[in-house]
């Protein structure tokens, strides 16, 4: 298995995304970003679960993608902190 699937989400993630495309592969997913910042991630400086949830939230999207508006996005990914 492979060190970046949670254990019991490995089968229904390789599902989902499994397309062949570069785009859809968490193996690429930091392919682009400085040194810098992966080892600031690597160290626990910067934590990418958070960084996805408010990049959803800046979007609108739910927990499965689907558009609920920027409100109600912000209360399912940040708790109400985007409220301000």
């Amino acid at each position: 298995m492979s060190l970046y699937f949670r254990a019991g989400s490995r089968t229904s993630f390789s599902r989902r995304y499994k397309s062949g495309r570069d785009a859809t592969n968490p193996e690429f997913l930091f392919s682009m970003t400085t040194t810098a910042l992966l080892l600031a991630i690597a160290d626990g400086l910067i934590d990418p679960v958070a960084l996805a949830r408010l990049q959803l939230a800046s979007r609108g999207l739910d927990c499965d993608g689907t558009w609920v508006g920027f409100a109600q996005a912000r209360r399912i990914h940040l708790g109400g902190e985007g409220d301000r």
